[in-house]
């Protein structure tokens, strides 16, 4: 009778923040049912009697809750209560085994339609950097040495010899006649040298132009050129691609045209060519178009790859593989390599990078999946060392077979998450009445995905879809308990 007459609404809005929006009514009936029967209970600061003082159906006097008006408590009396008890204590419907399905179908479709507009993008990006970051430490690559050019060993070397280089060519020709001693495999020089040595030095043109173990860099983007001395195949470029967030993700190991450059290979890919010459392996092609070394196939990205959505994929691209490892090599700067204490035979058969570190080049401050875990004090990384990171994925991919990045097949991806969706439909089905079990259970669930794709990166380099998955794990079961909240709402308007 009275919620015909209920005009504006002010009864129905106490009944329902007592039934309908409340986190337990039981709870809460019980609680007034006791200051019904005994006029009053005294106050205490419990979750509950908050609760039931927030709904306005009493009132806190001289340290007692009592109802707030005679009003209320001839609508709501111990007769309503006593009912609505009665109705929560019936066994309420339960959904159909087709809902889990829809809810499943309903989620699995939400998430991959977002997902390939790209607003899953960043998050899906960010979880394959803390996925990257939890790895086992691998060591150090023992096949390369770095010798890095510090703002000291720059400030040591005569500004007039010097000019804007960050190396004299008296300081780079001690260092190629001391590191030729040893014998390295290989030495690659990351150094900018767009300009001819200096007549002064032609012991180190020569040296440039016969080096049969040397590479250096050039660029295409920005474009500049190679050393003048260095053949088309002692040189490639080094350029690099980043994603939209400023994070170092893919390895270019050739493009089409990489003018001015001379080679249409990597600074990186192209060290590796000369290690791997000794051991007859010759970079070949697949039918499918893919750059293969001995039974390495380096599959190219596209353009929308695992995470990515609409990434430029041009140029021979996989995806890098860093070492999980604070430091990539043994690294030494250009003093200690040149003193009389260093010993040569560190760098026998050994790749040597050299390179500068110094914040005047503006060359150390690239960020990588490995920034956020802790691997590099600095959190950012100097470009010998990207190139480093570059170099030991190859030789690890050929020669110890560590795995390259892989990833599924879109219509796998989309099963996986459609499986996932099933999961969150099914904790929804089984727990959607209790907000603390499906919190607890949806939880446990994401925390199993979450493990499941660490193992799979860690164990066989797998990037499997960690977001998407998990979103449809939340959507499904959301969806559940919004249909149960929904049902128990009919049920209790029917009972009425």
């Amino acid at each position: 009778y009275w919620e015909a007459h209920d005009e504006p609404e002010h009864l129905r809005t106490i009944r329902d923040r007592m039934l309908r929006n409340s986190r337990d009514s039981k709870q809460l009936l019980k609680l007034y049912r006791r200051i019904l029967t005994h006029g009053k209970i005294p106050s205490h600061h419990s979750p509950e009697t908050l609760e039931l003082r927030l709904t306005g159906i009493v009132i806190k006097k001289q340290g007692c809750y009592v109802p707030f008006n005679h009003i209320y408590t001839s609508v709501f009396d111990r007769a309503w209560v006593d009912q609505e008890l009665a109705e929560m204590s019936m066994p309420s419907p339960t959904l159909p085994r087709w809902s889990v399905l829809a809810a499943s179908a309903f989620a699995g479709i939400c998430v991959i339609g977002l997902r390939s507009l790209g607003f899953l993008e960043a998050s899906e990006l960010k979880s394959y950097d803390k996925l990257m970051g939890l790895r086992p430490s691998e060591g150090q690559d023992e096949r390369l040495l770095l010798i890095t050019i510090t703002e000291e060993d720059i400030q040591a070397q005569p500004i007039k010899e010097r000019g804007v280089a960050s190396l004299t060519d008296r300081g780079l020709e001690q260092l190629l006649i001391k590191l030729e001693r040893g014998k390295p495999k290989a030495i690659g020089l990351d150094l900018y040298r767009d300009y001819p040595v200096s007549p002064d030095f032609p012991e180190l043109a020569k040296r440039l132009k016969d080096a049969q173990n040397l590479v250096a860099i050039c660029n295409y983007d920005p474009k500049i050129p190679p050393p003048p001395e260095v053949s088309p195949d002692s040189q490639g470029f080094n350029t690099v691609l980043l994603d939209s967030d400023r994070v170092l993700r893919r390895h270019l190991l050739a493009v089409g045209n990489a003018q001015p450059c001379l080679n249409n290979y990597s600074f990186n890919f192209e060290l590796a060519r000369h290690y791997l010459r000794d051991q007859k392996i010759n970079v070949s092609s697949t039918p499918d178009h893919y750059l293969r070394l001995d039974s390495t196939i380096f599959k190219t990205i596209d353009p929308d790859t695992v995470g990515y959505h609409h990434e430029n994929s041009s140029g021979h691209q996989i995806l890098l593989n860093y070492r999980a490892t604070p430091q990539i090599a043994k690294t030494i700067t250009l003093s200690e390599a040149l003193s009389d204490r260093f010993d040569v035979n560190q760098v026998k058969d050994r790749i040597v990078l050299i390179g500068t570190t110094a914040d005047s080049f503006h060359d150390n401050h690239w960020r990588t999946p490995l920034s956020e875990s802790g691997f590099g004090p600095s959190k950012v990384f100097a470009g010998v060392e990207i190139q480093a990171h570059m170099l030991s994925q190859i030789l690890g991919a050929v020669l110890d077979q560590r795995p390259l990045i892989w990833w599924l097949p879109k219509p796998a991806e989309w099963l996986w998450i459609g499986l996932w969706a099933a999961v969150g439909g099914l904790i929804g089905w089984q727990f959607g009445r209790s907000l603390l079990w499906f919190s607890l259970s949806s939880g446990v669930t994401i925390l199993v995905l979450f493990g499941t794709c660490w193992l799979v990166l860690v164990v066989s380099a797998g990037w499997i879809p960690l977001v998407p998955a998990a979103w449809a794990v939340m959507v499904a079961g959301g969806s559940m308990v919004l249909l149960f909240r929904w049902q128990d709402s009919q049920h209790r308007d029917s009972l009425r």
